[in-house]
């Protein structure tokens, strides 16, 4: 029997959903959730069916319906409350609901009906005795089915044994779990941990592993024969049954946010699938984002603390300022301070730091260093003429890499050999300023020759093992020094760290973004908490050039709650994020002045809704990325619906998507942003 059926195609038109005819063997057979293959515009791809079609009436217009070339499964590969959660972040962030059914599927691999259960190779663990404020949380949360909690612990507080006793008894109700991480460098440890300590298989997804890898992962679950998930942003897509729990550890992270289509905040649509499936949501920082702040002052999500480090014994780390400006006016100081290592004589390691770390290796502990600006210089310029070595493609400096003698833009990865002549003037005049990774630890490496040092940042960890290398480098106490970008910041246990130095606390306040404020305060406080977590006391030396800003002030103090509370003030009193809805309208083509056109047009349509607050059009923070000219406008509003009305409005008008169609532009609207540049 022939019948119609919509296929989801991971295709930016038309919702990227088509209608193709599918062969069914009997009335009863049901072919929703099924992959199948198709030709789209002569191409040969994986769809989804998501719509058997009883009542078809052609158009007017004369088509032809292709056929369906293969169902690839015998059952579905999806869920019914699956496919309810890509529908909300279709039309919550405005994405195509094909690309969003996509993120679930397995990747064009059959399924291999002799799959077993994943292996349990890890040693069990007798789970840790909670402490009196780890067993009041659990026990809070373990008393309600469902709804969801702000467990807001210090570093170092033993939030991961909560989340490991909820999750018990969750597998004890029959329920399934997930673990939201937002790096894939905290998986190793918090696989290890829950293998470790739960009783059930588990499965691991993120974007490294292999597509066979995924297609048994996905496959486990939707068999039950893994009730336990790990995994970064997307694996909040998975097939988990009966769910009873979603944990957010590090909620606060903005890698949760994608930031290419589909747009969408695993933070927050792991909210929405707990409440649609009755599930417990355990949201979990040391440093809450100011939008589960505001939730939990206004009670929409219960507020837990554990204000104490799980080891009593060991108390947060001394934090001490080193002020770079007063050093920098100082004679004796910048002499003391000047680097060793080729470059700009600038200031790399201060003397106080310098004597710290000293300190810290002869007491046999192990030091961080923290900077997260990758590569050896940020870039070349020509002492001559002033000419900055700047990207061919994008409106940004090169970065410098001393070790393949090259410059990379990490925007569009365009890479070229450097030169020390410069291209303008002709003269012997390029030098390679600022300061990255790299630099740092030729420095640290100048200063202390029988240190092991190693650096973690993604120039140099480029694999699953060599992260895994470098990691237990750490723990086992054969590194002594760790180098590293924000990598390093969060979620790691490192129980011989005695010292963290923070190079420069100022790189994030320069962004362009209202956020730089607590995003740099909760970096600080995050990585300045990876020290005095073992038996070594832990301290925290910030380098700075503004040693009262309140992101750097109240990080020195661990105060939390003050910072907070500051930052929601000034956000409410310029009607920003959280008491607002945002949404990023970006325009982008090669053409600058077919930019500005358009942008022009779309900021009037929005000006029809006379409630919006429009900010721009203007060039974007980055004006050119891979030779397109970047413009954009933000859109704030008190109303979620009104915001989300005027871009529907926008998406849908003909006349603009005519234009973007024609000149080929790129049209970008991100709800809720969380990177303005």
């Amino acid at each position: 029997m022939n019948i119609l059926v919509h296929v989801a195609l991971k295709i930016a038109h038309n919702n990227g959903l088509f209608t193709y005819a599918a062969r069914k063997s009997s009335i009863d057979e049901k072919l929703w959730g099924r992959r199948v293959k198709v030709f789209f515009r002569k191409r040969l791809v994986t769809g989804l069916i998501i719509e058997e079609i009883s009542n078809f009436e052609p158009t007017e217009h004369k088509f032809t319906i292709k056929n369906i070339e293969e169902i690839i499964d015998e059952e579905p590969v999806i869920t019914r409350e699956q496919f309810a959660l890509m529908n909300f972040c279709a039309t919550y962030y405005l994405n195509d609901l094909g690309t969003c059914v996509h993120l679930a599927l397995p990747r064009n691999e059959k399924k291999k009906y002799s799959t077993k259960s994943p292996k349990k190779n890890t040693p069990k663990k007798t789970p840790a005795q909670l402490s009196p404020a780890q067993e009041q949380a659990a026990a809070h949360i373990k008393a309600h089915r469902s709804g969801a909690f702000l467990l807001e612990g210090i570093t170092g507080s033993g939030k991961t044994h909560v989340y490991l006793d909820v999750a018990r008894e969750t597998l004890k109700e029959g329920r399934s779990v997930l673990f939201l991480v937002p790096e894939i460098s905290l998986t190793p440890q918090l696989v290890q941990r829950v293998q470790a300590e739960l009783d059930s298989n588990t499965v691991v997804m993120h974007s490294n592993i292999t597509p066979a890898k995924k297609r048994d992962a996905i496959f486990a679950l939707l068999e039950q024969k893994a009730r336990v998930l790990i995994g970064a942003r997307s694996a909040i897509f998975a097939p988990l049954i009966n769910l009873g729990l979603i944990v957010v550890d590090e909620e606060h992270d903005a890698s949760f946010k994608q930031e290419e289509s589909p747009r969408y905040n695993a933070r927050d649509l792991a909210l929405w699938r707990g409440k649609q499936e009755k599930a417990r949501v355990i949201l979990g920082s040391a440093t809450p984002s100011l939008e589960s702040s505001l939730n939990a002052l206004h009670k929409r999500i219960d507020h837990l603390f554990l204000h104490e480090r799980f080891q009593k014994d060991r108390a947060l780390p001394r934090v001490e300022i080193i002020d770079l400006t007063k050093r920098a006016q100082d004679v004796d100081f910048r002499t003391q301070d000047k680097s060793k290592s080729p470059g700009a004589s600038m200031c790399i390691l201060s003397r106080p730091l310098v004597i710290a770390i000293r300190e810290t290796l002869a007491k046999k502990s192990q030091v961080l260093l923290f900077l997260n600006q990758r590569g050896y210089a940020r870039f070349g310029v020509c002492y001559n003429c002033g000419l900055i070595a700047q990207c061919p493609n994008c409106s940004v400096g090169l970065t410098y890499y001393q070790k393949s003698l090259s410059l990379l833009c990490h925007q569009c990865h365009h890479h070229e050999r450097a030169q020390t002549t410069c291209r303008q003037c002709l003269n012997n005049s390029i030098r390679f300023v600022g300061l990255g990774t790299e630099r740092l630890e030729e420095e640290v490496k100048m200063l202390f020759p029988e240190a092991k040092v190693m650096r973690l940042d993604r120039d140099v960890v480029r694999s699953q093992a060599r992260l895994e290398q470098t990691l237990n480098a750490m723990h086992d106490h054969t590194a002594d020094i760790l180098i590293g970008t924000q990598m390093v910041a969060k979620g790691h246990d490192f129980l011989h760290v005695g010292l963290v130095g923070i190079v420069c606390a100022d790189v994030a306040l320069s962004m362009p973004d209202f956020r730089a404020s607590e995003k740099t305060f909760q970096l600080l406080t995050q990585v300045a908490g990876r020290a005095g977590r073992g038996k070594h006391e832990g301290r925290a030396l910030i380098q700075t050039f503004n040693p009262e800003h309140p992101s750097i002030f109240f990080a020195k103090t661990h105060n939390v709650a003050e910072f907070i509370s500051q930052e929601l003030a000034l956000r409410k009193r310029f009607a920003q994020p959280p008491f607002t809805k945002a949404a990023l309208i970006r325009l982008e083509h090669p053409d600058e002045s077919v930019v500005q056109n358009i942008i022009s047009s779309i900021h009037e349509l929005l000006r029809q809704e006379s409630t919006l607050q429009i900010l721009g059009p203007v060039p974007s923070p980055i004006e050119r990325v891979n030779n397109r000219f970047r413009y954009q406008i933000l859109a704030l509003s008190a109303s979620r619906v009104i915001l989300h009305d005027a871009l529907n409005n926008l998406k849908s008008n003909k006349i603009l998507t005519q234009t973007v169609n024609k000149k080929q532009a790129r049209l970008i609207i991100d709800v809720d942003p969380q990177n303005m540049s």
